[in-house]
């Protein structure tokens, strides 16, 4: 049985819905992808790291990189289901909390490649949309996929530590990796090895959900100097010091 896991209030309720249902709300939608992206403090500093996975030589686009996902399954009895299956699937890990969606950088969303005629749909799941051709399908029969990202915590912090190796399964990716958000926008890790992604969206996508990211360590940070001033107050009495009379 898989584990349980919680949804913050950032979570709209769009993701609730079975797979079909969501779909049925977006008639310009074909097929649907669910994806998680996963974050951790790099053991080597205070940078965030996010997990990327290399497509394994036997898959398609090798050796591209991208988040854990996939495509959604009717079973799956929602779409947020539907991400921590695929995370399960992909990396052996456990989703913990949904936290929220991530779309692509709104200043970008208009610049992508004409061959892909990926945008970002900008409603309440921030869908992503995505013109690709169906394998051994005739040129030009193409089919518009929805891709949802959700940022995810997840149970086995102990999967995060210096090593950070996950379970892959061989035959669709033959790589892990964490990468920092200066190496995602250079397209480079630390080392000088290029990071080829799967498509210009996923690229994008990555980079808003290290700014999403920010934006939530930036809030915990402000809550931390918040309650630390109460309790200075506390201490106090309220009192300030403002020097000698």
């Amino acid at each position: 049985m898989a584990q349980p896991y919680t949804v913050s209030d950032r979570i709209p309720g769009s993701l609730e819905a079975r797979p079909s249902e969501f779909l049925g709300s977006k008639p310009h939608l074909h097929r649907l992808m669910a994806a998680a992206m996963v974050f951790r403090t790099s053991p080597h500093g205070h940078a965030a790291q996010t997990l990327l996975l290399r497509r394994a030589p036997r898959d398609s686009s090798p050796p591209k990189w991208e988040v854990p996902g996939g495509s959604t399954d009717e079973q799956d009895a929602t779409v947020l289901d539907s991400v921590r299956r695929e995370l399960h699937e992909k990396t052996g890990l456990h989703a913990k909390t949904m936290l929220y969606p991530v779309g692509m950088l709104d200043a970008a969303a208009q610049d992508l490649e004409a061959e892909s005629d990926a945008r970002n749909e900008g409603d309440d799941a921030q869908t992503v949309a995505f013109w690709e051709r169906e394998r051994d399908e005739k040129p030009g029969n193409l089919l518009r996929w929805g891709k949802v990202t959700v940022v995810v915590d997840v149970h086995e912090e102990e999967a995060l530590d210096d090593d950070g190796s996950v379970r892959l399964v061989d035959t669709e990716h033959d790589r892990c990796a964490w990468a920092t958000r200066e190496e995602i926008y250079a397209s480079k890790f630390a080392d000088g090895e290029d990071i080829g992604f799967v498509s210009g969206a996923a690229w994008r996508i990555i980079l808003e959900g290290f700014r999403l990211h920010g934006e939530k360590v930036e809030r915990a940070r402000e809550r931390e100097r918040e309650a630390k001033g109460a309790r200075m107050m506390a201490k106090f009495g309220g009192i300030a010091d403002k020097g000698p009379w």
